[in-house]
């Protein structure tokens, strides 16, 4: 008597269904690789525009009309100044004032991009706020943004003043001159004054005055010697004549922030 056919018989040898190609399952997951590498592109260039050459506009995404607003702060300085973490907190102050622990942010926030906004003034009306990376490759558009500033602020880090005092001269001589131009009103803030060696207002104004002093008196010497002594004064003009000392404008104001602390209140009072 013969034997009934065995179970054990493998049940892909009576599918009715063609094994799948292997050539088919790696075009399959090419393709998918493909699509997954193009969505990150996209989700790149959309929100960190500055990687792909793009300027955007920060986390804070300014409409095409941002430019046509009335007056506007202008936040500018250097690097690690704390400009983006002071933006962060002029808009966070009333909830920090209240205890809500969210709110506290740190003393910098990195940021390669223009950040636009508005924060609410002390009268209760709104103001326009840029707020301008100190990156060197960002320098060319505080010229451009600061043709609609009503004041521009430029931040420095006042726990490190006393070993940076040179370098924030350096890059503010411009500014004064720029809000000369511009008829801006020009804030010196010295942020992060809750640190306990942080440099009070007097001490740094009185500090600038000497570095601008001899900044502009070292670039009228080196112009000179290179036979542009007039171009110098011309471009200077607006600093200090040449050789004299350099001393603040009367309507200058220098006042002490903490962004960490939500302490904004004399910054806003400028407003």
């Amino acid at each position: 008597m013969s034997s009934p056919p065995s179970s054990s018989s493998s049940p892909s040898a009576h599918s009715p269904y063609p094994a799948p190609y292997p050539e088919a399952s790696m075009v399959v997951v090419s393709l998918v690789s493909v699509l997954v590498v193009i969505f990150v592109c996209v989700f790149l260039w959309l929100v960190f525009p500055g990687f792909f050459g793009r300027r955007g506009r920060g986390f804070y995404k300014a409409s095409s009309k941002s430019r046509k607003r009335g007056p506007s702060l202008l936040l500018v300085g250097p690097m690690n100044a704390g400009k983006t973490s002071l933006l962060l907190a002029m808009q966070r102050s009333q909830s920090c004032a209240n205890g809500d622990s969210s709110a506290l942010i740190p003393d910098t926030v990195t940021s390669m991009e223009v950040n636009e906004t508005s924060v609410a003034k002390v009268d209760g009306k709104t103001m326009a706020v840029v707020d301008i990376p100190g990156h060197p490759r960002l320098s060319a558009l505080v010229q451009e943004y600061a043709q609609r500033a009503k004041i521009v602020a430029f931040v420095i880090d006042s726990a490190d003043f006393a070993n940076r005092a040179r370098e924030v001269a350096e890059a503010l001589v411009d500014i004064v001159e720029l809000a000369r131009e511009q008829r801006a009103r020009l804030v010196i803030v010295c942020n992060k004054s809750d640190r306990t060696i942080a440099s009070p207002p007097s001490y740094v104004k009185t500090r600038l005055e000497k570095e601008l002093s001899r900044v502009t008196s070292m670039e009228d010497d080196g112009l000179a010697a290179a036979g542009d002594g007039a171009g110098a004064r011309k471009r200077r003009g607006n600093v200090t004549a040449s050789g004299a000392k350099f001393t603040f404008d009367d309507d200058v104001q220098f006042v002490a922030t903490s962004a960490k602390s939500a302490e904004v209140s004399e910054l806003l009072s400028q407003l």
